[in-house]
């Protein structure tokens, strides 16, 4: 018994095998022996982990929050926001297509998303890791952020990334959202509606480097906060506020991160939801008819154009539908 535990051990199927045996049937007499086997008993009943698995074959990277890892069959890597200097994605980060949050995410308790969907910077040999070529992330609002203290380079370096409507996120514990999309490049949307900053202290470079961001959805003023906020919209040439107000590269801090409203108090905001047609707050069936009506009549509202791309078309619609089905 001992040498048959001690080889599934090495074949990493040991979780499985040792929830199926009682201590009492393992004839051992070593007391170190029975209590790395208690011990190993514990961490398989009691210990899920937050980690990647990546799918080759698909492009897919897929966050869990289980005990599974030994038995997923693509590359999986722990993620451990709290270790700045981990490096992930090293073999395969320009592979990487799409991501998908598992479920099982909703309940890991974690405190940081520290540099979540990136993977880091090598010193020997010098790499950074950045998910590139990755286009959508789906399941974002599987992620449990009430508890999330640290942000900082969330999102860092997603080039591909187009839209990203975090809507389902709870930052009402967040201190750190320094450079949370840093070089979002390609991004065009994003929706902070929900985002509470009443704890945060550090926003600086939070868009930095969102050379194509034209649209953030948020309500609320965040002008007045005092966390710290330089070069916050640094390089973000195509942002316009919700009524019009363009990007001015010498207001780059928090001055504007308030709701547009015109000449006497311009913003960088838009005081709406992604989705939400007819300005009610809440993504339905209405404002999908209201995209087939605009459609018929070969007409344009800026509310309608979900995806940003200067026309109200069906791609608009589908992402209507979408947005409902979450």
């Amino acid at each position: 018994m001992q040498v048959v535990v001690a080889a599934d051990m090495a074949a990493g199927t040991y979780p499985i095998i040792l929830k199926n045996m009682k201590l009492s049937e393992i004839d051992i007499t070593n007391y170190y022996e029975v209590s790395a086997v208690e011990t190993m008993l514990t961490i398989a009943d009691n210990n899920p982990e937050v980690y990647t698995e990546f799918d080759e074959a698909t492009g897919t990277l897929t966050y869990y929050y289980d005990m599974n890892m030994p038995s997923r069959t693509g590359i999986t890597e722990l993620y451990t926001p709290e270790d700045h200097d981990a490096v992930r994605f090293t073999g395969y980060y320009k592979k990487v297509l799409k991501a998908v949050i598992d479920p099982s995410m909703k309940d890991a308790p974690l405190t940081s998303m520290y540099s979540m969907f990136f993977g880091g910077v090598s010193q020997d040999p010098f790499g950074i890791y950045a998910l590139e070529n990755m286009t959508e992330i789906d399941g974002l609002e599987n992620l449990n952020t009430s508890a999330v203290i640290d942000m900082e380079s969330m999102f860092f370096g997603c080039y591909s990334l187009t839209m990203l409507d975090l809507s389902s996120f709870n930052t009402s514990s967040a201190t750190n959202l320094n450079g949370m999309f840093f070089a979002c490049s390609k991004l065009v949307l994003v929706d902070i509606s929900s985002f509470d900053i009443s704890n945060v202290t550090d926003m600086r470079m939070m868009f930095g480097g969102c050379s194509k961001l034209r649209t953030i959805c948020c309500f609320e003023d965040w002008s007045t906060t005092s966390a710290q906020s330089s070069n916050m919209f640094i390089s973000c040439s195509s942002l316009v506020g919700g009524k019009g107000t363009p990007f001015d590269s010498n207001v780059i801090d928090a001055t504007y991160a308030r709701p547009d409203d015109g000449t006497e108090s311009p913003g960088y905001f838009t005081a709406g939801v992604v989705g939400d047609v007819n300005g009610d707050k809440v993504v339905n069936f209405t404002d999908a008819q209201s995209i087939l009506t605009l459609m018929a009549n070969e007409n344009y509202e800026s509310s309608a154009d979900v995806n940003n791309d200067d026309a109200v078309n069906f791609t608009d619609y589908q992402s209507i539908l979408t947005i409902m089905a979450q």
